[in-house]
């Protein structure tokens, strides 16, 4: 059978990015505080590395004893290419009540878009918030 003069079938250019980033987003720290008197507290997000491309991480807030105590919603922090330090702030509500310390979880999460890009999470993914009660007791 004579040689085929065809040349080899080629695959059309792909739309994603051939190369993964292989780079970690995390918390700064495993703990962050702020006064209730304040209103928020403040979290920085970082990442390991640059990606040329946006991507999103987001930082959801739960598990202490009141929620009514700080907005438990998801904050989304988005990452614009060259961009390796974002900050998310949790409101706290104040209120008038003598509670002391309250302590509450967050956890870091990426979009399907940075996985898929290879981006992780890096340690650490998840810290503590705290308030600081300032309410002063009137006697």
């Amino acid at each position: 059978k004579p040689p085929s003069t065809k040349p080899p079938a080629t695959r059309p250019p792909s739309t994603r990015p051939t190369s993964r980033y292989g780079f970690s987003v995390m918390f700064n720290d495993s703990s962050y505080s702020g006064a209730e008197e304040d209103g928020l507290i403040i979290v920085t997000v970082v990442a390991t590395g640059v990606a040329s491309l946006s991507y999103t991480a987001s930082v959801k807030s739960g598990s202490v004893k009141e929620v009514s105590d700080y907005s438990n919603e998801t904050v989304e922090v988005v990452f614009e290419p060259g961009e390796t330090v974002k900050t998310a702030l949790i409101v706290v509500n104040p209120d008038c009540l003598r509670e002391g310390l309250e302590f509450f979880n967050l956890t870091l999460s990426l979009d399907p878009a940075a996985l898929a890009l290879g981006i992780t999470l890096g340690n650490p993914s998840e810290a503590v918030a705290k308030i600081e009660d300032t309410d002063i007791t009137v006697q």
